[in-house]
């Protein structure tokens, strides 16, 4: 699923547009690898309508699969 294509806007099923599609796996991994775990960082943490959250719902989604691929349970909690 991290690297299926996701779009910031609606796209034709049979559509693909280079300029709107998403990517996010590097960004997570990095924040994995830095220790940088909070609600800002991890969608999966955020409750909907959180202020966190990305006003554009395609890149939420995308964050939310993206980042859903990567997770491990924190040790902490």
């Amino acid at each position: 699923m991290s690297t299926a294509s996701f779009y910031s806007e609606d796209v034709d099923v049979d559509g693909h547009e280079d300029d709107n599609v998403i990517k996010y796996c590097k960004e997570f991994t990095r924040n994995y690898k830095e220790g940088n775990i909070n609600v800002s960082t991890q969608p999966i943490m955020r409750r909907f309508y959180d202020p966190e959250c990305d006003t554009n719902l395609h890149k939420e989604m995308a964050q939310v699969a993206s980042v859903s691929c990567l997770h491990q349970c924190m040790r902490a909690s």
